[in-house]
């Protein structure tokens, strides 16, 4: 081997292993730290509700036309009536009148059921509650309510979400404390972190989900959220 040669091989294990020292060092640094998982829980109670109310009537085939009249005089009252609640026209949204074709026994066809939704978005959660719960105080005589449901929503979320995911992160910094202080070292700087969804369920649920959860079922919610985060120690 000429010295040329013998050079250059010694310049390859030099650089060997200088990039094996580095992969060494690097690995232990990795090593130096720790990994921790924070969560927050915030109880909220919604302040905007939808109240979701379908008018319908049931009619034969030769009678649909007078039931869409029908429909349209009982939607024009209940209408008249939410606003003598102080519902304002721009919290009301009209939606399309749909048929259904109804079949009785051994699916004969028994006639139509014709109706149409109105839509209240207020709020005022407590008023529209009580005309949810009682609702002949806004329909006529006659008519016929063939749907009401309530949903609860909350109109300051995207504030409620940075104070959560604040909380969050100090609480997984106080977990990666207690677990160096119980090894013998201490933290130092944040390495990296990464927010998981949040959650939004009726209190005390379990219920998850990988994208995420915002339940509407209930006024009262449980947002939760959780954070990973990575420490370094020394």
């Amino acid at each position: 081997m000429n010295t040329r040669s013998s050079a250059v091989l010694a310049l390859g294990i030099v650089a060997g292993c200088f990039l094996l020292g580095r992969y060494f060092f690097a690995s232990r640094t990795t090593e130096q730290s720790i990994r921790v998982v924070g969560a927050a829980t915030k109880r909220v109670e919604a302040d905007v509700v939808k109240w979701r109310l379908a008018i319908t009537r049931v009619s034969s085939e030769q009678e649909i036309s007078d039931a869409y009249q029908k429909i349209h005089d009982d939607v024009l009252k209940t209408i008249g009536r939410l606003k003598s609640r102080g519902i304002k026209d721009e919290n009301i949204t009209l939606q399309a009148i749909t048929t259904n074709q109804i079949y009785g026994p051994e699916g004969r066809k028994s006639g139509y059921d014709v109706r149409q939704t109105i839509l209240v978005i207020s709020r005022n959660v407590a008023d529209l509650e009580q005309m949810a719960v009682d609702p002949k105080s806004i329909l006529e005589q006659g008519t016929i309510l063939g749907q009401s449901d309530l949903e609860y929503f909350l109109s300051d979320l995207p504030k409620t979400k940075k104070e959560l995911l604040a909380d969050a992160m100090r609480d997984a910094r106080s977990r990666a404390e207690e677990i160096a202080a119980a090894s013998g070292v201490r933290i130092s700087r944040l390495l990296n972190s990464s927010v998981g969804v949040f959650q939004i369920t009726e209190p005390y649920s379990t219920e998850v989900s990988d994208y995420g959860m915002y339940n509407t079922s209930t006024k009262q919610k449980d947002i939760t959220v959780t954070v990973r985060a990575g420490y370094a120690v020394e």
